[in-house]
């Protein structure tokens, strides 16, 4: 990896070989991977209050350092629920009307419209799944 503002993803084959390749201590990342794939096997992970989890069995892994910074963003794109973005007309009586941009997803700081706080870098990252994909599916 280079510079602190860089995120470089790494693939491995196993646990220890992506410890190594993240320069982190391998069984402190093993011990937190069986601990998660425990909260697995229950359903439930009571550290981020998260259902639905799948567990961490078949290489391969993949891991990455990211530096996390927060910005403040005051409006931004309109979405849809799927992240869709919203475009915008006007109808024949002068009416604002929105209907989804075929093809076009956002996620992250473009769709805040208030972001100033940690809580968006969990929203940014699980809005970026959701656009990844509904844009892959075409």
């Amino acid at each position: 990896m280079e510079g602190p503002n860089s995120a470089q993803l790494e693939q491995a084959d196993s646990i220890e070989e992506l410890a190594a390749k993240l320069d982190i201590p391998a069984a402190t990342l093993q011990e937190t991977v069986t601990s998660y794939n425990g909260y697995c096997a229950v359903g439930d992970d009571p550290e981020f209050e998260q259902k639905a989890l799948v567990p961490l069995t078949e290489p391969p892994f993949y891991g990455g350092r990211f530096v996390i910074a927060t910005t403040r963003t005051f409006g931004g794109l309109k979405t849809h629920t799927d992240v869709q973005v919203l475009g915008w007309a006007l109808t024949e009586d002068d009416e604002v009307t929105t209907a989804p941009i075929l093809g076009l997803y956002a996620a992250g700081e473009v769709v805040e419209w208030n972001a100033y706080t940690d809580w968006t870098t969990s929203r940014a990252l699980t809005m970026g799944r959701i656009a990844g994909r509904n844009a892959a599916a075409g």
